[in-house]
């Protein structure tokens, strides 16, 4: 298909930045995005990513829930705080709270978290174990 036009179909907001840090730029382009006489995308297919700025995940929440993903890339707040420096202000438990928050208005039944494993700083045989039952429900992603 080299040269044929294709619909937009997912949209991730992340990296270079922290989306939720620019919500005020952020939320209109997500309301254009969803915008049925704009792009029109169903809000299962825009998805934040976020370190977790959680006042930010609540008013996202209540002004125009998409899908979320969470960046955590550790399994406990004191290697997330080394990795995340948000962590010292929003840790784990907090951070969770928001993401079950969130589930009340998503358009998904999940949220997704990212983890970036890091040889011999995250990636352990122990730190995987205690994901299991650790955090909320979720689909996770390592790279």
């Amino acid at each position: 298909m080299h040269g044929a036009e294709r619909a937009i179909s997912n949209v991730v907001l992340m990296a270079w930045g922290e989306p939720l840090l620019n919500l005020e730029s952020v939320l209109p382009a997500l309301r254009l995005m969803l915008d049925d006489n704009a792009y029109g995308l169903s809000r299962r297919r825009v998805t934040v990513s976020t370190v977790g700025i959680v006042p930010m995940m609540d008013r996202l929440r209540d002004e125009c829930p998409v899908a979320l993903a969470v960046s955590l890339h550790a399994p406990n707040d004191a290697l997330r705080s080394r990795l995340v420096p948000i962590n010292e202000k929003y840790p784990l438990a907090t951070l969770f709270a928001a993401c079950r928050r969130y589930l009340e208005k998503a358009p998904r039944d999940f949220v997704t978290f990212e983890y970036v494993m890091l040889d011999g700083v995250n990636d352990s045989d122990a730190q995987r174990a205690s994901w299991r039952g650790a955090w909320p429900k979720c689909r996770a992603r390592s790279t």
